[in-house]
């Protein structure tokens, strides 16, 4: 088998070298830039959220690797909406078991309505199907569809689940309260799809994706950044939480407020965290995480407050939706038709926003284009050191190949060599031609004499018997 040289041998392993390490360089290009983490940006976060006048109680929980940051996440909260959440958390399960149907009617009745201000009850009982309430509770944060579904539940079952999911300083019960890690908890599982069951935790964070409450979390995080979330707003209460889908990776953010009347400070210092938490994960936007389906267009009453079953006083008008505020001021005057039809329905999520600042080059296809120019450019120059060791190879194996080959050929062809004779056998050997040579001599002298008779020729024979055992003698 031939042997390539070692020259040979060593240009391979560079060209195989710099391929490897071409190839890495167009990986690490085409792959989106991986966020800073909360390591450095966590201290941040905690001056932030430390240095506003209000109470905040804030976790931050990286989905990629479970890196958390946390300031005040055991302390306790008034609920306000966020209890919403386990209402809509039970009601699939219920689903799933089979005692609840989506398509099932409810009526919202007068004692449904505590929360809301004065005037905005509907004149008339309202009627609509689960799914449609649920959507109402979840997208714009309705109370009255809210209080009709946990009393369909059980007050019970809606509890249940939170001790089912781990919340342990979540309690429905007198006074609805909670903590930041308990509604971390919460995202935290429905994101990896262990609420319910995988189809049913996709389904609650499509129905998040589509919230109308959009002044908070949302305002310090680029245009259309998908974001699943849930506000809650009681008097001296302001919260947010949910998950951001960033293309530097997926998080977990819970703002907790207690402002004592304060909004403007509470809206700000959620604003701020929001937006100093994606700076760590800021990269070129993704697709989005969740699409939201489109509201029904089933009638029915919105109230104009953000609260619990317990609340004691309605929420300021300025933390309304204005979509809400109409439907709520239209259920009020009877006509329910009105009211679903002045409600918007929840905008879908841009997959890439006009306007957006990021560069061309950070984007993904960007991304993909200096990758595939990375490659092509490491090919164009290990090309000649390509070509170059695998002509040097393929001589040097032609070579060895003919050279063997030749070399058996040769020894096919040659003759059978025989031992050289020694000198006396050369040397017996030219006398026995001197000998045969004087005879013949003699004899053709002898025929041109005349003829020989029969005594010349008894003494020719005897003389030649005698020279011939005189050279055997000899020899």
């Amino acid at each position: 088998m031939p042997i390539i040289s070692a020259h040979a041998r060593s240009l391979a392993r560079r060209v195989l070298s710099a391929l490897a390490l071409a190839l890495l360089l167009g990986a690490s290009l085409a792959t989106p830039s991986a966020h800073a983490g909360l390591g450095e940006d966590c201290s941040r976060i905690r001056d932030r959220a430390g240095s506003a006048t209000v109470e905040v109680g804030v976790v931050i929980v990286d989905l990629a690797d479970g890196a958390r940051c946390e300031l005040g996440e055991e302390t306790v909260f008034r609920t306000a909406s966020l209890y919403k959440l386990l209402v809509m958390a039970e009601a699939y399960e219920q689903e799933a078991e089979g005692t609840l149907a989506f398509d099932e009617e409810l009526e919202l009745l007068p004692r449904h309505y505590i929360n809301d201000p004065p005037g905005t009850q509907p004149a008339a009982t309202v009627t609509l199907t689960a799914r449609r309430a649920m959507q109402l509770m979840i997208q714009q944060s309705d109370n009255a569809t809210a209080h009709a579904l946990r009393e369909r539940l059980t007050h019970g079952e809606v509890q249940g689940h939170a001790v089912q999911l781990g919340m342990a300083q979540t309690s429905l019960d007198d006074h609805f309260v909670t903590s930041p890690a308990d509604v971390a908890i919460f995202f935290e599982q429905l994101y990896a799809g262990d609420v319910v069951s995988p189809e049913a935790s996709a389904a609650m964070l499509s129905l998040l994706s589509g919230q109308q409450i959009r002044n908070l979390l949302p305002e310090g995080l680029p245009d259309g950044l998908p974001i699943a979330h849930k506000t809650g707003l009681l008097e001296d209460y302001l919260h947010d939480a949910g998950i951001v889908q960033a293309a530097g990776g997926d998080y977990v953010i819970v703002a907790l407020a207690r402002h004592d009347g304060d909004f403007p400070a509470a809206y700000d210092a959620i604003r701020g965290i929001s937006a100093l938490v994606y700076e760590g994960f800021a990269a070129p936007v993704a697709d989005p995480l969740v699409v939201a389906p489109p509201m029904e267009g089933a009638a029915a009453a919105s109230s104009a407050s953000d609260g619990s079953p317990s609340a004691a006083a309605a929420a300021p008008s300025t933390a309304v939706p204005a979509a809400t505020s109409t439907a709520a001021a239209a259920a009020a005057s009877g006509s329910a038709t009105n009211a679903s039809a002045s409600a918007s329905p929840p905008a879908a999520i841009d997959i890439a926003p006009s306007g957006s600042s990021t560069a061309w080059w950070r984007q993904p296809t960007g991304l993909g284009l200096l990758a595939a120019l990375a490659a092509l450019a490491a090919l164009v120059a290990l090309v000649p050191g390509i070509a170059l060791a695998t002509g040097r190879a393929a001589a040097l194996f032609a070579r060895d190949r003919v050279g063997a080959r030749g070399r058996g050929l040769a020894r096919e062809a040659r003759p059978p060599r025989f031992p050289a004779p020694s000198f006396s056998a050369r040397r017996g050997d030219r006398r026995m031609r001197f000998v045969k040579g004087r005879e013949q001599q003699q004899g053709e002298t002898e025929v041109a004499a005349g003829g020989l008779g029969v005594s010349s020729l008894a003494s020719l024979a005897s003389a030649r018997l005698q020279r011939i055992g005189a050279y055997f003698v000899s020899n």
